[in-house]
């Protein structure tokens, strides 16, 4: 779903990614030095409809990204075609 150029400004090194044990939409990278990675999630088909009145991310971002805030770490969220 990313390409290195566009994780590795943000977390440094990494593994290059791997599927999530937990979701077959969502794709797992951790840093190189075991420091904190990122989770990218790929919503459902159609999900950007419901984008705007998810609840949850209400600090807004740049370039139409929403943060939570309130999670155990920051999490993001935009739309890009027709899913979140």
């Amino acid at each position: 779903m990313l390409k290195p150029d566009e994780v590795t400004p943000v977390i440094g090194e990494n593994d290059g990614g791997r599927p999530s044990p937990v979701s077959n939409d969502a794709c797992v990278r951790l840093t190189s030095d075991g420091g904190p990675g990122m989770t990218v999630l790929l919503g459902p088909s159609a999900s950007a409809a419901s984008f705007a009145a998810d609840s949850e991310f209400t600090e807004a971002g740049p370039d139409d990204v929403r943060f939570d805030p309130f999670g155990s770490g920051l999490r993001a969220q935009f739309a890009a075609d027709l899913r979140a």
